[in-house]
């Protein structure tokens, strides 16, 4: 091997290495400076120049995370510059022995000095190598042993449902102290977080994508938890997403991707654990839905028109389509994508269809009809099933004062339980819809106005049927009677 050696006279380039597993404040801080205080202090009576110090704060040295400082040492004693390293102990330097082999290969190829404060080590000799290599082993030892106790204390605590890493958007943490010292952590609900991903969920199941919700949130100037990379704290469908397939908002405690016990936190979505529960199934099974466009493979496929697979042909039933007026014009218009035999210009329909919506959005009659469906409709099947329910309940207490036999009980079960099944049901059907309150009312034309074209699609989806029908012969002047926009719940 090609050692290199330099004369007895010529003191040795030396490099004071230092390390700390965890920075928690001044006290750990001064640990670094010790180290290099007592390393500058051994350079000197070995007669060892100080060519640099390399320190790494806070980095494990069994850990895949990075040591800038200690690659930066290794390639000065590749080029020479440094000829010496002085450490306060071996294990400063690493607790890996694949590691610490690679060291002394490269203190062969470049006749490297080695000297530790804790004790003189010369790794060009077979007995400083075995020290090293024993306090390598010792160390790695120690470092498992403590790996393995943090592991199953991180368990424990997951089986009893306690809290751990970062807080989550939606909560809030607190801490118990007791004579000074903190003996508790745990996390409450943060109403105002929280409030944002109700919403967000109920929009999610009304029907709305997640990019229009980011859109809607970005828009109205609420932050993200997350900082991009340029210090906004804008709102991402998959960071979105994510959120919401949480199950801590259920109140369940997840160790190693796995749910392994009920959290001492209040679920996000309802007090009862049980609906709680139910509540996140259904979001999960929302958005995970193997038909369901995820933000990946949405971008290559978003809508540039309003109307495009929404607005219907009323001669055939099929969905409209964007195309060109002929093949030498820039005019847009909507066309029968089935059969072609039905075509209107876009930018007309495009400019009625906004119009309708805002007028019904300031109408509150309209609205109330959007978000609760048809008063006569949601009284009548609430009639059914009061009184279905009274008469099961009636039912069970004369057969418990032994007025009727069991058989009658159940005969009257029998009959009035499909019909309080049907009647909640229908009524589920027509909870409210997930319509953002903000737009609707007096300013809705403003408003309207401020949304983006994702937001307008997913609002005419959701709340209207777009028909455009077909036009007698010579007709050229748009005619807005022949776009008929109707409200959803009329067709109910």
């Amino acid at each position: 091997m090609g050692t290199r050696r330099t004369t007895q006279n010529t003191p040795l380039p030396a490099g004071i290495y230092a390390r700390i597993s965890d920075t928690k404040g001044d006290e750990e801080n001064l640990g670094t400076a010790r180290q290099i205080k007592d390393c500058t202090e051994l350079a000197a009576t070995k007669g060892w120049t100080v060519a640099d110090v390399y320190a790494d704060d806070d980095v494990s040295a069994t850990r895949s995370k990075e040591r800038p400082e200690y690659d930066r040492m290794l390639e000065d004693i590749r080029t020479g510059r440094i000829r010496a390293v002085v450490v306060w102990d071996v294990d400063r330097l690493t607790r890996t022995p694949r590691e610490l082999e690679d060291l002394i290969d490269l203190a062969d190829d470049q006749g490297l000095a080695l000297a530790s404060v804790g004790g003189e080590i010369d790794l060009a000799q077979p007995q400083g190598r075995l020290t090293a290599r024993v306090k390598g082993s010792v160390a790695r030892h120690e470092t498992d042993q403590l790996s393995r106790r943090v592991k199953r204390k991180l368990l424990e605590n997951a089986s009893n449902g306690q809290v751990h890493a970062p807080v989550a958007y939606g909560y809030e943490r607190r801490f118990e102290f007791k004579g000074g010292k903190r003996v508790r952590s745990f996390d409450v609900i943060n109403e105002a977080e929280a409030a944002i991903l109700r919403d967000a969920a109920k929009r999610v199941l009304g029907g709305q994508s997640l990019r229009s919700i980011c859109a809607d949130l970005n828009d109205r100037g609420v932050p993200s938890p997350r900082v991009a990379k340029d210090g906004s704290r804008r709102w991402m469908s998959t960071s979105l997403r994510g959120m919401l397939l949480r199950d801590r908002n259920a109140g369940k405690r997840v160790h190693n991707g796995e749910v392994v016990a009920d959290a001492k936190w209040e679920p996000l979505w309802d007090k009862d654990p049980a609906k709680a529960q139910d509540y996140q199934n259904r979001l999960v099974a929302h958005l995970t839905a193997p038909d369901r466009l995820v933000n990946a493979n949405y971008r290559g496929r978003a809508r540039k028109y309003l109307l495009s697979g929404i607005a219907k042909c009323g001669k055939c039933g099929g969905l409209m389509t964007v195309t060109m007026a002929h093949k030498t014009s820039t005019a847009m218009g909507y066309t029968c994508r089935d059969k072609r035999d039905v075509r209107r210009g876009m930018l007309e329909v495009d400019k009625w269809v906004e119009s309708v919506m805002v007028e019904w959005l300031k109408d509150p009659a309209v609205l109330d009809r959007w978000t609760k469906g048809d008063p006569a409709k949601v009284a009548a099947l609430k009639a059914e099933r009061d009184d279905a329910k009274a008469q099961m309940e009636l039912a069970g207490i004369e057969q418990a004062h032994r007025r009727i036999t069991m058989e009658q009980l159940v005969t009257i079960n029998a009959v009035n339980m499909p019909i309080y099944e049907a009647a909640v049901a229908a009524l589920k059907a027509l909870q409210p819809r997930a319509i953002p309150t903000h737009v609707a009312g007096p300013d809705a034309d403003k408003h309207w106005a401020k949304l983006n074209l994702e937001q307008k699609r997913a609002l005419i989806k959701d709340l209207v049927t777009v028909t455009i029908m077909p036009s007698g012969g010579g007709r050229r002047k748009f005619d807005s009677s022949l776009v008929v926009v109707t409200l959803n719940e009329e067709e109910a």
